[in-house]
């Protein structure tokens, strides 16, 4: 249960402190407390005078101090199904359209959407090569709850997520696959609606609204660089987009056709991040040791091409000769030679004289944005018929091809030469001993090479001359088909909606792989061919023979022995559903109409994901990937009522009902319930609020994930207990007091006996009309949101699972585990993760001195994904708008939206208790933005500033370093200011010029990361960019 308290007192610290702060919102859209987010009707607005600007998107009644005169009609919001009148709802709203889109600068949908200040979450985000981050994928991650546990729908409906899992194996959707040219807006309700949507809308629901119809035929031209009239301009990208539309007697049609090409950016497009001594820690330019050759027998032996046998040096190889040494890891101090500081000798003697590699920068050969070419085609239409039912239906195709750039190629090899040194003629070179046969001049062996019998060393060799790329070719196919219409009913009128909702998502991903097969192959070369053949294989030390002709040799000599081959990944994923909706006013009381709405569903979801046969074949050297699929069928129906109670309170009641396929998961049948308010307590002022229950259905990987299995020799926790009585949580003991299980069975998979994320949510607002006069209006919102979510989906590990089985058995025995309270339900899962009945066989072999568990000992251990993790959210949002209407110096336009995180804790497992992790490293406590606008005759112009505040991290760095950080020390707060200017010839006919990263800053370099030495899940390393953008209008 969430604490009101907490609530209650956060709020009002909370408003102290956001009406003191300078904290700026980030927001490119205006969040209103409830935006004209109209499906199907629009308001109807008839002012004494009025602003053009598309952006302004709050409208409140008129007041009588302006004298306007409004009429507005019944409308759809996102957050419910129910059409009012009132704007203002329950709950709060931000409002993305395509003219904030086209003013920011945004070079993609999801860089508008991932911009919203509610976006405090870590998310991934496609174009950084070199990471874990460079899936074509972008997620938007509202409140930290996860990218899944946020609803997307496009025109309302849901669609089919990407479908190969990123991160922890959730599924999310992908906001690659809308194209800018086709979006009218984008509605962010910012607060969790599982009662209205069903599952995952935790966290807040996002409705793309896409163009529904037009009077028009246009085509709009952009183009873009990258830090362009420089040395380093990049990145270059095109957009086309032609749209059209016609209104008919009987209904309309409309297209949209949006092609883009973006070229990629590279680190050696942004200055601040090309070179190694943009490293902040002067230590750490030592760059990479791209050609890396170590003796495993001597310590602090690493040898050059020419004294490990090869004819070759560092520099004809395209890298450069170094040693550790010259960076202050040696007895001698390094001085930076870009900012002349000196970091003290580490004096580390394994880094001496005699640790010497080739050194290449491979930071700079990365990607920081992909290059793509997108497709994208849509077509819409509505046809009346005379009964009054409408018939509309619309289809989107897109497609896209994305490359990405990680670094040069690599491998990683150890050796065990028995077989000696052979070079690449088959000539044996020096034997396992050391003793040298080569009698030429060219070829020297350093001694440290050779021990224990053989050339036994660990070598890693970048090929610069190379690049290691991905690819990712994807496409979507959707359409819906839907009949609406209306009918008399207790004397109003009630509009219904029967729809077909079909998506298909189609993935592959391939790249160059190192496989088994051919680095076997390369690390023997010719010597295969020779009487050493017997010695070219890998052994448990290593290969038995060292080639220094192919480790040393060229990309090309690599290629002719099939070290890298393209392997490939295909995936799918599909969405379908029959929709019914009705809605409209069950009776009146004396303060208006109550309002119903009634929603049914049959959805089905599955995914699959194929590797190809390399992959099967576990042919792929030091990568495994994921595998499996299924699907869920769920039946749905929903309620809700709106309640005027009086003339200025009304509440707003729904329930939810969903059943879950008895196959895909243990979720079942369940209701979920929402109740909320609003409260006019004045002429000026509105209060809002409500309570939540929210859930999550687990993603269909967590469920599906395939099987993958190895062999190790884990502690047996439990057994130890049992013969000891000791709940123990260390395993340094096992081994020597025989309590491990040799040669158990590691299973890696999906889990069928998932349940449901429950959690609660509580929000809180208020809503201002500060000015309504005929020149200045002037608006704030101030919402506080509490969200708790508990039984979420976490992944486990071997030793976390028998630790648990441990204190579950003692649990059972009375005895309790200090910070530990597992329930029962957790407990059966645990229990079912481990498979005993095997005979008990501890590492070393032997008898067993120890009495096995009656159970047995360890036959198979499942880890992978159980329910039993916890989260919890407490945080304020503020929004302000005002417009300032002049005689002769134009109108002006202001908003300013802050999200802050007060708190949130986690609990990492079952019977956890809740910690605040708000002062670990890299938490975001605000983020917000800033925008100014104006307008005048034809005209336009704007600046905006997105914030994200600061954070803490700590590093061992931070008190050596020559600047005396300090440690811990705060990241500076980041902003990247955009900005337009926009001359209008006539409706439609347009000419503008946008330029995102005004000041092209770069966010603060942490010195505890690597290369490009920032967070990348919370900031874009892309420059200055600027936009040019015509539209013509026939």
């Amino acid at each position: 249960m969430l604490n009101k308290n907490y609530l209650f007192l956060s709020a009002f610290l909370v408003a102290n402190f956001m009406f003191v702060s300078s904290i700026y919102a980030d927001n490119p859209g205006e969040e209103v407390a409830q935006a004209d987010n109209s499906s199907e009707e629009v308001v109807t607005e008839t002012v004494a005078e009025t602003s053009s600007e598309s952006s302004e998107t709050s409208t409140s009644s008129a007041s009588s101090a302006s004298g306007d005169e409004v009429e507005l009609s019944k409308i759809s919001v996102t957050g419910s199904r129910i059409k009012r009148t009132d704007i203002e709802g329950p709950q709060p709203l931000v409002v993305i359209t395509s003219d904030d889109i086209d003013q920011g600068g945004f070079l993609s949908v999801y860089e508008a959407v991932s911009s919203v200040a509610q976006n405090t979450g870590q998310t991934v985000m496609d174009g950084l090569g070199g990471g874990s981050n460079n899936a074509s994928n972008n997620q938007l991650n509202l409140r930290d709850f996860g990218p899944g546990r946020t609803l997307i729908l496009v025109n309302g409906k849901r669609r089919a997520n990407y479908p190969y899992p990123e991160g922890d194996g959730d599924a999310s959707f992908n906001w690659n696959r809308i194209p800018i040219g086709i979006v009218e807006r984008i509605e962010i309700l910012t607060s969790g609606a599982s009662a209205i949507y069903g599952a995952d809308a935790v966290a807040g629901v996002v409705n793309v609204i896409l163009v529904d119809g037009m009077e028009e035929f246009a085509v709009q031209a952009r183009v873009g660089e990258h830090q362009p009239f420089t040395n380093r301009s990049s990145g270059e990208s095109v957009n086309i987009e032609i749209s059209g539309g016609k209104y008919f007697e009987n209904g309309s049609m409309v297209f949209g056709i949006d092609l883009s090409t973006v070229n990629p950016l590279r680190g050696t497009d942004r200055e601040q991040l090309d070179d190694i001594y943009d490293e902040p820690v002067g230590y750490y330019h030592y760059g990479t040791w791209a050609g890396y050759l170590a003796s495993r027998g001597y310590s602090g032996y690493a040898f050059l091409p020419t004294n490990s046998g090869a004819t070759t040096t560092c520099e004809q190889l395209s890298m450069r000769t170094d040693q550790m040494a010259n960076y202050g890891w040696g007895s001698e101090d390094y001085t930076d030679p870009n900012t002349g500081k000196t970091w003290d000798a580490l004096g580390r003697s394994t880094y001496g004289d005699n640790f010497n590699y080739c050194n290449i920068d491979d930071g700079k050969y990365s990607t920081i944005r992909n290059g793509s070419d997108n497709a994208s085609v849509y077509l819409a239409g509505t046809y009346s018929f005379d009964n009054g039912v409408e018939l509309t239906a619309d289809i989107h195709y897109w497609d896209t091809e994305v490359d990405s750039v990680s670094r040069p190629k690599f491998v990683i090899q150890n050796f065990y030469a028995t077989g000696g040194v052979v070079g690449e003629d088959g000539t044996l070179l020096a034997d396992g001993s050391g003793n040298i046969f080569y009698e030429g001049t060219d070829r020297t062996f350093s001694p440290a090479m050779f021990r224990y019998g053989g050339a036994y060393m660990q070598g890693q060799r970048f090929f610069p001359e190379s690049e290691w790329r991905g690819t990712y070719k994807e496409d979507t196919l959707s359409y819906t088909i839907a009949a609406t219409g209306n009918f008399d009913f207790r004397d109003a009128i009630w509009d219904w909606e029967l729809a077909l909702v079909n998506d298909e998502y189609n993935f592959q991903r391939g790249g160059l792989e190192v496989t088994e097969s051919g680095l076997e192959k390369w690390s023997c070369g010719a010597a295969a061919n020779t009487v050493y053949a017997s010695s070219c294989v890998s052994g448990q030390y290593g290969f038995g023979i060292f080639n220094p002709d192919t480790f040393w040799g060229s990309a090309d000599l690599a290629d002719s022995y099939g070290l890298w081959k393209m392997a490939y990944i295909n995936g799918d994923s599909s969405s379908e559903s029959i929709q019914f909706n009705v809605s409209g006013d069950l009776f009146t009381l004396p303060a208006g109409p109550i309002g119903f709405a009634l929603h049914l569903d049959d959805t089905t979801t599955d995914y699959q994901i194929r590797p190809d046969q390399t992959f099967l074949d576990d042919d792929i050297w030091g990568r495994s990937t994921t595998r499996g699929g299924g699907e869920r069928s769920r039946e749905s129906a929903a309620i809700e009522f709106a309640v005027p109670v009086t003339a200025n309170l009304s509440l707003y009641a729904a329930r939810r009902y969903d059943s879950y396929d008895e196959i895909s998961t243990q979720i079942g049948s369940r209701s979920t319930d929402q109740i909320s308010f609003t409260w006019n307590a004045t002429e000026n002022m509105m209060i809002r609020g409500g309570w939540g229950e929210s859930f999550a259905a687990p993603s269909l990987p967590y469920i599906y994930k395939g099987e993958s299995s190895s062999f190790s020799t884990p502690c047996d926790y439990y057994a130890r207990y049992f013969n000891t009585g000791e709940v123990n949580l260390d395993s340094t003991n096992c081994l020597q007091d025989k309590f491990t299980q040799l040669n158990a069975t590691l299973s890696s998979t999906g889990n069928l006996n998932l349940r449901a994320e429950d959690g609660e949510q509580y929000n809180l607002g208020f809503v201002f009309d500060l000015v309504d006069t005929s020149k200045v209006k002037m608006d704030m919102t101030l919402d506080f949101v509490e969200i708790e979510l508990a039984d979420i989906v976490i992944s486990t590990s071997t030793e976390s699972v028998l630790i648990d089985e441990m204190i579950c058995k003692a649990q059972e025995d009375g005895i309790t585990t200090p910070g530990y309270s597992y329930g029962s339900a957790y407990c059966a899962d645990i229990y079912s993760s481990v498979i005993r009945g095997a005979e008990w066989q501890p590492q070393g072999g032997g008898t067993n001195p120890n009495t096995a568990p009656p159970e047995g000992g360890i036959d198979t251990v499942k880890y992978g994904y159980i329910n039993g993790a916890t989260r919890y959210y407490r945080g304020a949002d503020l929004a302000t708008s005002a417009r300032f209407l002049t005689d002769n110096a134009g109108d002006f336009f202001v908003s300013l939206s802050i999200a802050y995180v007060d708190d949130e804790r986690r609990a990492n497992g079952e019977g956890d208790p809740l910690q605040s992790i708000m002062n670990q490293e890299r938490r975001l406590r605000s983020r917000s933005y800033l925008s100014f606008s104006w307008t005048k005759n034809d005209w336009a112009a704007g600046v905006s500033t997105s914030r994200i505040g600061s954070m803490n991290y700590s590093s061992t760095w931070n008190e050596r370093g020559p600047n005396s950080y300090g440690n811990p020390r705060k990241i500076d707060p980041y902003y990247d200011i955009g900005s337009f200017v926009r001359y209008d010839f006539d409706d439609g006919h347009f000419l503008q010029v946008s330029v995102s990263n005004l000041m092209d800053d770069i966010p603060e370099k942490n010195v505890d990361l690597g290369w490009p030495w920032f967070a990348t899940y919370y900031y874009s390393p892309v420059g200055r960019e600027v936009f040019l953008t015509y539209r013509y209008t026939f």
